[in-house]
């Protein structure tokens, strides 16, 4: 056993922000196999759109994988991401994670919407910065990220987790 966001876990395996953890009945499905927690699809704070796109994989002459898909195909409305959680609070006791992506650095863009997962039942919430390369050329950058960083953890009661973008500088 092993102890994790307060809670012994029978087993070390969460899965992670992917197509199995993009609907309640995959979750589910999930729990009822030994996962013991999920991070939910990445989620913002947006209104969806007619969905022109969709996944695609191709494998490439050199033996790679291609892969491609829309923003809107991707990441899930706050709502979505609200309605699953509250119900996955109903059905299941494995940690539930919601993942949370804005479109800036501002405060306000993040701040209202983690708060309102943190009420929804959510035992930690990620942050998803893997979208933010356009960001990183902004004036203050890593200030501007750190102080983000610092407002939210003193207004969010569970516990966050950066998870961020490769292109990102190695000091991050």
């Amino acid at each position: 056993m092993i102890k994790f966001l307060g809670r012994k876990l029978e087993n070390p395996i969460i899965a992670s922000s992917c197509i199995a953890t993009e609907s309640v009945e995959n979750v589910l499905r999930l729990a009822e196999n030994g996962v013991q927690g999920a991070i939910l699809k990445s989620c913002a704070n947006y209104q969806r759109g007619d969905v022109s796109g969709k996944r695609q994989f191709a494998v490439g002459k050199d033996g790679f994988l291609y892969a491609s898909s829309p923003f809107e195909k991707e990441i899930l409305t706050l709502e979505e991401c609200l309605s699953m959680l509250t119900e996955l609070r109903e059905k299941t006791d494995i940690l539930l994670i919601p993942s949370f992506t804005a479109n800036s650095l501002e405060t306000s863009e993040w701040l209202p919407s983690c708060q309102m997962l943190a009420q929804s039942g959510a035992d930690a919430v990620q942050l998803d910065f893997f979208y933010m390369g356009n960001l990183i050329g902004t004036e203050n950058f890593g200030y501007k990220l750190t102080a983000l960083l610092h407002e939210l953890i003193a207004e969010i009661p569970i516990p966050i987790m950066p998870k961020l973008n490769i292109n990102l500088p190695k000091d991050y």
